[in-house]
């Protein structure tokens, strides 16, 4: 089910609250959505999504909403020894292969959810039926802001991931390594501004693991714990050695790995587990074929 739909219905499910309870829903007092979250509790995370759902249908009429989306994910880090969200996009590298090819979905979801404020499901769920690009981009009905800095752009981190995941997603190496091709680029140019065909559509999914030869699991997302280990890896001062994680002991082999190799593990991690579960679906088939059969021909007598 698409973002959008389930918006929809949290947006009904408040219209018919709010006729029950005689109030008008639109537009909508802080008192009167308060008093709809406690009335129909849920998770934290419920809570969030429909107070978006009446913040958009508020938008959608441009009438304005006396209430604040909760803040940015805990999976964002804030403080000196940490950089910004821009900043962080600005240091990624986006061009050579593969290196370029992992830095554009980190600055992807470095956008999701340090930008738009998406949870990690909500960003290793997205699919291309949630996105728009006309008048401006929009992921899960959030417009996507746009920076003067193309490299600190979060609009420019969005397309160019867009750019080359659907040639990622087919297998089509050889067009990735020309679209990251660093030769004559322009940094000072937004890759916004330039047009995108419509091959990001045929991606299964769309924020997944990418191994470090550059290979990704089609359809198979990040896992929730890799998206917490990118981010905060991402957020890390350029060249800094890695700090705060405890994935091996002091003598292993992430002791001097920097952010973007652990990063990499991560990815690792979740395209071999995608292969052995894959393996083990198989398996389970044909065990399940091969019982079949001897059921077929087993005579009792």
């Amino acid at each position: 089910m698409s973002a959008t739909v389930v918006l929809d219905r949290d947006w009904e499910l408040f219209s018919d609250w709010c006729t029950a309870a005689e109030t008008s829903p639109l537009p909508a007092t802080a008192e009167t959505v308060e008093a709809f979250l406690r009335a129909v509790p849920g998770r934290p995370s419920t809570a969030r999504r429909r107070l978006r759902a009446i913040r958009r249908a508020h938008q959608d009429m441009r009438v304005q909403l006396p209430v604040q989306l909760p803040g940015r994910s805990s999976t964002v880090r804030s403080g000196e020894e940490w950089v910004s969200i821009e900043r962080a996009l600005a240091q990624i590298p986006t061009l050579r292969f593969p290196i370029g090819l992992r830095g554009r979905r980190d600055a992807w979801l470095l956008t999701l959810i340090g930008v738009l404020g998406l949870t990690r499901r909500e960003s290793m769920e997205l699919i291309a039926d949630d996105i728009e690009l006309f008048p401006v981009i929009r992921i899960a009905n959030r417009p996507v802001p746009r920076s003067d800095v193309p490299a600190e752009c979060p609009a420019c981190a969005v397309t160019r991931w867009l750019r080359v995941v659907g040639a990622a997603s087919r297998g089509h190496r050889s067009e990735v390594q020309g679209l990251l091709n660093p030769l004559g680029v322009d940094d000072e140019v937004h890759d916004c501004g330039v047009g995108l065909d419509g091959s990001w559509r045929e991606a299964d999914c769309l924020t997944v693991a990418v191994d470090r030869r550059g290979w990704i699991a089609s359809g198979k997302p990040l896992s929730s714990t890799s998206v917490s280990a990118i981010m905060k890896a991402r957020q890390l001062p350029a060249g800094d050695p890695l700090r705060g994680f405890s994935l091996a002991p002091a003598t292993g082999r992430f002791k001097d790995a920097s952010s973007a190799e652990l990063a990499s593990a991560y990815d690792e991690i979740d395209v071999r587990l995608s292969e052995l579960l894959a393996r083990a679906e198989a398996a389970v088939s044909a065990g399940a074929d091969v019982l079949h059969e001897i059921e077929g021909h087993w005579d009792p007598s």
